[in-house]
Formats: C-alpha cells, sequence, structure tokens
C-alpha cells in the first residue's frame, strides 16, 4: 500500500495511533527502484523500494524486513526486458495462477535467506 501513497510517510503516524501494544503489522511493498516501468504506474505506484529505504521509513519501529516472491525474480526480469517494461495485466489462466501461488507459498520457508526478489515484506512491531 505504502508505494501507492504520494507521501509515504503518513503510514507512520497511522502506526503509532494504531498499532497496539504488542501488535504487529506486516507491510509489503515492491522492491528495487531500477524495476519502476509503465507496470509500475498502471498499478497507481508512486515508487518501489530498496531494502534500506523501507528500513529508514520504518525506523522508528522495530521491524524484521525480507525479500519475497525471489523464485520468480530472474523470470520476471526477462519478461521486463523482452516487454521493455510495458504493462503486463493479464489474468492468467488457472493452472498458471496455481503454481504461482505454490511457488510463493515455498517462499515462506526461505525468507531468512533470499537475497533479492520482487517484493519486500516488513513485520512491524511498536518499540514500547
Amino acid at each position: 500500500m505504502l508505494e501507492h501513497l504520494e507521501d509515504d510517510r503518513i503510514i507512520l503516524r497511522y502506526l503509532q495511533d494504531n498499532l497496539k501494544d504488542n501488535g504487529i503489522a506486516i507491510i509489503t511493498v515492491p522492491a528495487h527502484p531500477w524495476l519502476f516501468s509503465e507496470h509500475d504506474r498502471v498499478c497507481g505506484h508512486y515508487r518501489r523500494y530498496t531494502k534500506k529505504q523501507l528500513k529508514d521509513l520504518l525506523g522508528n519501529f522495530d521491524c524484521k524486513i525480507y525479500y519475497y516472491n525471489s523464485l520468480l525474480f530472474p523470470a520476471e526480469i526477462l519478461y521486463r526486458l523482452i516487454t521493455k517494461g510495458k504493462n503486463n495485466l493479464k489474468q492468467v489462466p488457472d493452472i498458471l495462477n496455481h503454481l504461482l501461488f505454490f511457488i510463493l507459498s515455498l517462499e515462506y520457508y526461505l525468507l531468512p535467506i533470499l537475497p533479492a526478489g520482487l517484493s519486500l515484506l516488513a513485520i512491524v512491531k511498536n518499540r514500547k
């Protein structure tokens, strides 16, 4: 959601006002600013993030940040090179959707060791 906000710092106030003691927020954002393309604009994105940018933005909170959507990262890079970053919002066949879901589900077990990915996942806690 942060990538859809013109001023992404607004989330800081929201989290400070609404995140309960011992509560957590899970935030996902697209990674790698160098991948920003027409596809992002069509999706309503203002930006993509580096791990450091997201960590700096959430600096007032305890957070762990992981890459995910990693196993498909090489295929997506190749696809973007072929399509020159043009909009690729198309419905995929059900069988492919199930395969993609399975691949992304596997990543849950790999989060701590994934070195790169199309997205970042932050698990955020209040510092209280």
